[in-house]
Parts: C-alpha cells; sequence; structure tokens
C-alpha cells in the first residue's frame, strides 16, 4: 500500500514559474538555452515563469507537457513542478475535466460547420433539381431569322434559319433539320407559288414542344 504526503511549503517558498526561475538563475542558465534544449518557444517559458498559462492557446494536457519539458531541463521532478502550479492556481488540478471542456467546444465548432456544409448541399441540391424540373417542364426555345411572316418572294424556294436549344429536335414541315452546337439550324425549302405555310417545330426528349408557323408568298409570274 503506497502513501502519499507532501511537505507544507514555507510561505515564503517561491510557487509554480518563480520556482522555475528561482532554480535556472542558480543553475547560471539563460531562457535561451533552455528553449534550445527542450525546443520550447521563448514566449512559452516566459509565460510559465511569469504564471501566466492562461495566455497559451493550448489545453491543460498541453501545459502539462511544457511544464514536464521546463522541469526535465531543471533537474525538478515533474510531480513537484506540477504540484507547484496547482498550488499557486495556474495550473487546474482538474486536467481531465478542463481538456473535456476544451474539447467539447472544438466538437461543437466541428458540429456546426457540418451542419453549415450539409446545409448548402441541401440547398445545392434542391436548387439543381428545380432547375432540372424546370427544363422538363419548360418547352424548348425557338428563334425564327429567316423568314418573316408574311415574307414575298420571286424564288423558287427559301432558306429557313433559326436557333433553338441543341438537345432538341427540329423539324420544318415533317424534315428533320440539323441543330449545331449553338443550338442554329438552316434548311433550304422548295415553294410553290402563292402562299406556302412552314411550321417550324421544336421537340425537347420529355416531349413539351415549341411551335412558330410562318407564312412566305411566292411570285414567280
Amino acid at each position: 500500500m503506497s502513501i502519499f504526503c507532501f511537505k507544507n511549503l514555507e510561505e515564503n517558498t517561491p510557487l509554480g514559474g518563480e520556482y522555475f526561475k528561482k532554480i535556472r538563475e542558480k543553475m547560471g542558465i539563460s531562457l535561451k538555452d533552455i528553449s534550445a534544449s527542450t525546443h520550447l518557444p521563448l514566449n512559452y517559458l516566459e509565460a510559465i515563469e511569469n504564471n501566466q498559462l492562461h495566455s497559451l492557446p493550448f489545453s491543460s494536457g498541453y501545459l502539462s507537457a511544457y511544464i514536464n519539458k521546463y522541469a526535465h531541463a531543471l533537474n525538478i521532478n515533474p510531480k513537484t513542478a506540477k504540484f507547484h502550479f496547482q498550488t499557486n492556481g495556474s495550473l487546474p488540478s482538474h486536467s481531465a475535466g478542463y481538456s473535456q471542456n476544451y474539447f467539447s467546444k472544438a466538437l461543437s465548432v466541428s458540429l456546426l460547420l457540418k451542419k453549415i456544409l450539409l446545409g448548402g448541399s441541401i440547398l445545392l441540391f434542391i436548387f439543381y433539381l428545380g432547375w432540372q424540373v424546370k427544363g422538363i417542364l419548360q418547352p424548348p426555345r425557338l428563334v425564327i431569322h429567316f423568314p418573316s411572316e408574311g415574307y414575298i418572294t420571286n424564288k423558287m424556294n427559301i432558306l429557313i434559319q433559326g436557333e433553338t436549344e441543341k438537345e432538341a429536335q427540329l423539324t420544318i414541315n415533317g424534315q428533320i433539320a440539323r441543330i449545331n452546337e449553338r443550338g442554329q439550324f438552316e434548311l433550304p425549302l422548295d415553294l410553290s407559288n402563292g402562299i406556302n405555310t412552314i411550321n417550324i417545330v421544336a421537340t425537347k426528349k420529355h416531349g413539351k414542344t415549341t411551335a412558330i408557323t410562318r407564312r412566305v408568298v411566292a411570285q414567280f409570274n
């Protein structure tokens, strides 16, 4: 059975970082030397000696590790060093609870970021779904550049020109017209003397259609 006991500290006994500083100065070692041997930043060591552990951006577990490194450099028992800092209140004795609170905050931030990302993904999916539904329900765009309605000509044929959606199927008076990558099309069409009715129909793969009629008057005589 082990029995733990601590010696009572005298009132004038330096605690925490002051104790470290006193030992270091007695050994004639500078903070730069300690920093070089422990690989701890100089401002961390200064914070330890000034009992300002709260200014370091780490949890209690990290702070204990820094104190232990510094203690080893001064040949101080790490348990004694930790007791000094706990006695003067610089290092909480409830390290586990402190760390748990630290990681709980980190977890809360992580969950918040996940919720934001999830919400953004859902909004993007809804937008994409709406865009797809709109594409299915909306009839194809169809623009006729030539001829205009009531166009009069003395030629026996005419070149129908326009543009539509490149995924659509286009027919002009039942003839399939080829659509290029820009959605543009043209198709020559023979005319008969008198009024010629030209039906241009664009059809989407889901069946939605847009139809435009042009009447062209041909006068051969």
